[in-house]
Formats: C-alpha cells, sequence, structure tokens
C-alpha cells in the first residue's frame, strides 16, 4: 500500500535540468513527478529529517516477532 499524495510542490528546474529529467523518467518509467518524490524521499531519508516507510514495517515486523 502506497501513502496518499496530499500535498503539491512546484519547482523551477533549469533548461539543462529538465532535458535531463526527461531523459531519466524515460529511462526509469516513470512520471517527472514520481522520479521527483522518490529524489525528495531519498534525500530526507538520508539526511535523517524522515525515516523511510518501509523501515516502519521492518519495526513492526521486528516487534511481532518477539
Amino acid at each position: 500500500m502506497t501513502a496518499k499524495v496530499t500535498e503539491e510542490l512546484s519547482v523551477g528546474l533549469t533548461g539543462e535540468m529538465l532535458q535531463a529529467l526527461a531523459i531519466a523518467t524515460e529511462f526509469q518509467g516513470m512520471k517527472p513527478s514520481q522520479y521527483g518524490r522518490q529524489a525528495i524521499l531519498e534525500r530526507l531519508v538520508r539526511e535523517g529529517f524522515l525515516q523511510h516507510p518501509a523501515q516502519k514495517l521492518v519495526n513492526a515486523a521486528a516487534t511481532n516477532s518477539k
């Protein structure tokens, strides 16, 4: 189950970023908004501002197995 997106954010991109995003999303088979959400999530987790959603499942499984 995935979290429901309830908020929107507008971001500015340079022409070079937009071209790179077009290539990346075509290669990955994603929409630009999906790619952006994934990039934001990865950075927030890496910098410690957010717990990865999958980690909650791991923690729950570990608690239930005790």
